[in-house]
Protein backbone atom coordinates (compact mmCIF):
# COMPACT_ATOMS: atom_id res chain seq x y z
CA UNK A 1 0.00 0.00 0.00
CA UNK A 2 2.85 2.56 -0.08
CA UNK A 3 4.36 4.66 -3.46
CA UNK A 4 8.28 5.22 -2.51
CA UNK A 5 10.26 7.97 -4.14
CA UNK A 6 14.19 7.44 -4.06
CA UNK A 7 17.08 9.14 -5.08
CA UNK A 8 20.80 7.94 -6.23
CA UNK A 9 23.53 8.77 -3.73
CA UNK A 10 26.71 8.58 -5.20
CA UNK A 11 28.70 9.85 -2.02
CA UNK A 12 27.41 7.07 0.02
CA UNK A 13 28.14 4.31 -2.25
CA UNK A 14 28.27 4.98 -5.92
CA UNK A 15 26.07 4.07 -8.67
CA UNK A 16 24.00 1.60 -7.17
CA UNK A 17 23.44 3.74 -3.87
CA UNK A 18 20.12 4.74 -2.84
CA UNK A 19 18.30 6.74 -0.29
CA UNK A 20 13.94 7.09 0.50
CA UNK A 21 13.16 10.21 -0.37
CA UNK A 22 9.37 10.21 0.53
CA UNK A 23 7.08 7.30 1.00
CA UNK A 24 2.55 7.80 0.79
CA UNK A 25 0.73 5.26 1.53
CA UNK A 26 -2.72 3.75 0.90
CA UNK A 27 -5.36 2.33 2.22
CA UNK A 28 -5.53 -0.33 -0.12
CA UNK A 29 -2.92 -2.66 -1.64
CA UNK A 30 -1.39 -0.07 -4.50
CA UNK A 31 -0.66 -2.83 -7.26
CA UNK A 32 0.64 -1.09 -10.55
CA UNK A 33 2.03 2.86 -11.71
CA UNK A 34 3.14 4.55 -14.05
CA UNK A 35 5.13 7.75 -14.65
CA UNK A 36 5.29 10.33 -17.22
CA UNK A 37 8.39 12.27 -17.40
CA UNK A 38 7.12 14.67 -19.92
CA UNK A 39 4.17 16.03 -17.52
CA UNK A 40 6.48 14.84 -14.06
CA UNK A 41 3.15 12.99 -13.29
CA UNK A 42 3.09 9.37 -11.54
CA UNK A 43 -0.11 7.50 -11.47
CA UNK A 44 -1.08 4.46 -8.91
CA UNK A 45 -3.86 2.31 -9.31
CA UNK A 46 -4.90 0.09 -6.23
CA UNK A 47 -6.88 -3.14 -5.31
CA UNK A 48 -9.95 -1.10 -3.97
CA UNK A 49 -10.08 0.57 -7.74
CA UNK A 50 -8.80 4.10 -6.79
CA UNK A 51 -6.59 6.26 -9.23
CA UNK A 52 -4.39 8.32 -7.34
CA UNK A 53 -2.30 10.86 -9.38
CA UNK A 54 0.67 12.90 -8.08
CA UNK A 55 2.95 15.60 -9.60
CA UNK A 56 6.35 16.05 -8.61
CA UNK A 57 8.03 18.99 -7.90
CA UNK A 58 10.85 19.60 -10.73
CA UNK A 59 13.20 21.94 -8.20
CA UNK A 60 12.32 20.07 -4.80
CA UNK A 61 13.04 15.97 -5.04
CA UNK A 62 11.15 15.93 -1.29
CA UNK A 63 8.06 18.22 -2.72
CA UNK A 64 4.98 16.01 -4.52
CA UNK A 65 1.31 17.09 -4.18
CA UNK A 66 -1.76 14.88 -4.92
CA UNK A 67 -3.77 15.79 -7.86
CA UNK A 68 -6.15 13.21 -7.76
CA UNK A 69 -7.62 10.44 -5.45
CA UNK A 70 -10.59 9.04 -6.79
CA UNK A 71 -12.46 5.27 -7.41
CA UNK A 72 -12.97 5.01 -10.78
CA UNK A 73 -12.94 1.20 -10.61
CA UNK A 74 -15.64 -1.37 -9.10
CA UNK A 75 -12.52 -3.52 -8.39
CA UNK A 76 -8.71 -3.93 -8.44
CA UNK A 77 -6.91 -2.17 -10.80
CA UNK A 78 -4.69 -4.12 -13.39
CA UNK A 79 -2.58 -1.29 -15.58
CA UNK A 80 -2.50 2.40 -15.82
CA UNK A 81 -1.07 3.64 -18.24
CA UNK A 82 -0.24 7.80 -19.55
CA UNK A 83 -1.65 9.42 -22.92
CA UNK A 84 0.76 12.02 -22.44
CA UNK A 85 0.21 13.49 -26.06
CA UNK A 86 -3.32 13.67 -24.79
CA UNK A 87 -3.18 14.27 -21.19
CA UNK A 88 -5.22 11.02 -20.58
CA UNK A 89 -4.87 7.94 -18.15
CA UNK A 90 -6.09 4.42 -19.35
CA UNK A 91 -7.15 2.30 -16.64
CA UNK A 92 -8.50 -1.60 -16.88
CA UNK A 93 -9.42 -3.08 -13.95
CA UNK A 94 -11.30 -6.52 -12.77
CA UNK A 95 -14.34 -4.91 -13.11
CA UNK A 96 -13.99 -5.69 -16.91
CA UNK A 97 -13.49 -2.04 -17.92
CA UNK A 98 -11.30 -0.13 -19.66
CA UNK A 99 -11.69 3.52 -18.73
CA UNK A 100 -10.35 6.80 -19.65
CA UNK A 101 -9.65 9.34 -17.49
CA UNK A 102 -9.18 13.33 -18.43
CA UNK A 103 -6.63 15.03 -16.43
CA UNK A 104 -7.77 18.69 -17.63
CA UNK A 105 -11.61 17.42 -17.22
CA UNK A 106 -10.37 15.79 -14.01
CA UNK A 107 -12.99 13.08 -14.56
CA UNK A 108 -13.61 9.84 -16.58
CA UNK A 109 -14.46 10.66 -20.39
CA UNK A 110 -15.08 7.51 -21.57
CA UNK A 111 -15.40 3.64 -20.48
CA UNK A 112 -15.85 0.65 -22.34
CA UNK A 113 -16.96 -2.60 -21.02
CA UNK A 114 -15.01 -5.37 -22.97
CA UNK A 115 -15.55 -9.54 -21.75
CA UNK A 116 -17.25 -11.18 -19.93
CA UNK A 117 -13.94 -12.24 -17.83
CA UNK A 118 -11.90 -9.90 -15.43
CA UNK A 119 -9.18 -7.98 -17.70
CA UNK A 120 -5.87 -9.08 -16.90
CA UNK A 121 -2.83 -6.84 -18.70
CA UNK A 122 -2.35 -4.20 -21.02
CA UNK A 123 -0.04 -2.76 -23.64
CA UNK A 124 -0.78 0.84 -25.28
CA UNK A 125 1.44 1.43 -28.83
CA UNK A 126 1.15 4.73 -28.32
CA UNK A 127 2.93 5.47 -32.16
CA UNK A 128 -0.28 4.21 -33.44
CA UNK A 129 -3.09 5.05 -30.62
CA UNK A 130 -3.59 0.94 -30.39
CA UNK A 131 -4.47 -0.64 -26.97
CA UNK A 132 -3.73 -4.71 -26.85
CA UNK A 133 -5.78 -5.47 -23.72
CA UNK A 134 -6.30 -9.30 -22.51
CA UNK A 135 -8.53 -11.15 -20.33
CA UNK A 136 -8.54 -14.30 -17.96
CA UNK A 137 -10.19 -15.97 -20.62
CA UNK A 138 -7.71 -16.26 -22.79
CA UNK A 139 -8.68 -13.26 -25.30
CA UNK A 140 -6.64 -10.35 -26.49
CA UNK A 141 -9.20 -6.95 -27.83
CA UNK A 142 -7.40 -4.76 -29.86
CA UNK A 143 -8.52 -1.07 -29.35
CA UNK A 144 -8.58 1.74 -31.13
CA UNK A 145 -7.83 4.38 -29.24
CA UNK A 146 -7.97 7.02 -31.54
CA UNK A 147 -11.43 7.15 -32.06
CA UNK A 148 -14.02 9.08 -29.68
CA UNK A 149 -14.92 6.69 -27.66
CA UNK A 150 -12.30 3.98 -28.08
CA UNK A 151 -13.66 0.97 -29.88
CA UNK A 152 -12.73 -2.72 -29.81
CA UNK A 153 -11.44 -3.53 -33.88
CA UNK A 154 -11.16 -7.18 -33.39
CA UNK A 155 -10.81 -10.44 -30.69
CA UNK A 156 -7.60 -12.26 -30.77
CA UNK A 157 -8.67 -15.74 -29.53
CA UNK A 158 -5.02 -17.31 -27.78
CA UNK A 159 -6.24 -20.96 -28.00
CA UNK A 160 -5.79 -21.01 -24.61
CA UNK A 161 -8.62 -20.29 -22.20
CA UNK A 162 -6.93 -19.45 -18.85
CA UNK A 163 -5.97 -15.52 -17.72
CA UNK A 164 -3.51 -14.37 -20.20
CA UNK A 165 -1.11 -12.84 -17.60
CA UNK A 166 2.18 -11.66 -19.63
CA UNK A 167 1.87 -9.35 -22.60
CA UNK A 168 4.66 -7.87 -24.89
CA UNK A 169 4.71 -6.26 -28.20
CA UNK A 170 7.87 -5.80 -31.00
CA UNK A 171 6.51 -3.67 -33.11
CA UNK A 172 9.79 -3.40 -35.07
CA UNK A 173 9.97 -6.83 -35.95
CA UNK A 174 5.92 -7.16 -35.95
CA UNK A 175 5.62 -9.51 -33.27
CA UNK A 176 2.93 -10.15 -30.20
CA UNK A 177 4.01 -12.24 -27.19
CA UNK A 178 1.73 -13.55 -24.48
CA UNK A 179 1.64 -16.12 -21.85
CA UNK A 180 -1.36 -18.03 -20.08
CA UNK A 181 -1.10 -18.42 -16.11
CA UNK A 182 -2.78 -21.77 -16.17
CA UNK A 183 -1.81 -23.39 -19.01
CA UNK A 184 1.81 -22.32 -19.05
CA UNK A 185 1.65 -21.40 -22.74
CA UNK A 186 3.81 -18.79 -24.66
CA UNK A 187 2.04 -17.41 -27.75
CA UNK A 188 3.51 -15.76 -30.67
CA UNK A 189 1.82 -13.58 -32.89
CA UNK A 190 2.37 -11.96 -36.20
CA UNK A 191 1.20 -8.44 -36.78
CA UNK A 192 0.66 -8.17 -40.40
CA UNK A 193 0.00 -4.42 -40.26
CA UNK A 194 1.34 -3.06 -36.98
CA UNK A 195 0.02 0.18 -37.53
CA UNK A 196 -3.80 -0.91 -38.16
CA UNK A 197 -6.20 -1.76 -35.49
CA UNK A 198 -7.82 -3.90 -37.66
CA UNK A 199 -4.87 -5.66 -39.34
CA UNK A 200 -4.40 -9.20 -39.61
CA UNK A 201 -2.98 -11.08 -36.91
CA UNK A 202 -1.50 -14.37 -37.21
CA UNK A 203 -0.05 -16.83 -34.70
CA UNK A 204 3.19 -18.10 -35.33
CA UNK A 205 3.62 -20.46 -32.70
CA UNK A 206 3.24 -21.77 -29.06
CA UNK A 207 5.47 -23.23 -26.36
CA UNK A 208 5.07 -24.66 -23.85
CA UNK A 209 7.04 -22.96 -20.33
CA UNK A 210 7.63 -23.60 -16.94
CA UNK A 211 4.34 -23.32 -14.68
CA UNK A 212 2.32 -20.24 -13.93
CA UNK A 213 4.54 -17.41 -15.89
CA UNK A 214 3.23 -13.72 -14.94
CA UNK A 215 4.96 -11.49 -16.89
CA UNK A 216 6.67 -11.34 -20.25
CA UNK A 217 10.04 -8.63 -21.12
CA UNK A 218 11.67 -8.60 -24.14
CA UNK A 219 15.64 -7.97 -25.49
CA UNK A 220 14.83 -7.38 -29.26
CA UNK A 221 18.43 -6.81 -30.01
CA UNK A 222 18.88 -11.02 -28.66
CA UNK A 223 15.88 -11.95 -29.58
CA UNK A 224 15.07 -13.52 -26.16
CA UNK A 225 11.65 -13.39 -24.54
CA UNK A 226 12.38 -13.35 -20.42
CA UNK A 227 9.45 -14.54 -18.49
CA UNK A 228 8.96 -14.24 -14.83
CA UNK A 229 6.83 -16.69 -12.82
CA UNK A 230 4.60 -16.90 -9.60
CA UNK A 231 7.21 -19.25 -8.06
CA UNK A 232 10.27 -16.86 -8.49
CA UNK A 233 11.84 -18.67 -11.42
CA UNK A 234 12.89 -16.55 -14.37
CA UNK A 235 12.96 -18.68 -17.53
CA UNK A 236 14.20 -17.34 -21.21
CA UNK A 237 13.43 -18.26 -24.27
CA UNK A 238 15.96 -17.56 -27.10
CA UNK A 239 14.46 -17.11 -31.03
CA UNK A 240 18.09 -17.06 -32.60
CA UNK A 241 20.01 -20.02 -31.99
CA UNK A 242 17.86 -22.86 -33.34
CA UNK A 243 16.78 -22.22 -37.07
CA UNK A 244 14.76 -25.25 -36.59
CA UNK A 245 12.75 -23.77 -32.82
CA UNK A 246 13.34 -21.84 -30.13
Amino acid sequence: GNLEAWVRNRKGGGDFHYERLWLKTFKSQAICLDLCEKLNLVAVGCDNGTLSVFELDKKDPLQYSELLSEKIHSSRIMKVKFNQKEGLIYTISEDKHLKVYDLKAQGIVHELMLSKEKLAEMYIDSKHDIGYISDRGGNIFVINLATNPPSIRQVVRTSSDGSIRGLELDLPNKRLYCSCFEDHYVHVFRLVSPSDAEGRIEKIQSIKTSTNPRTLRLWPEKDELYIGHQSGLISVINFKLNPNGP
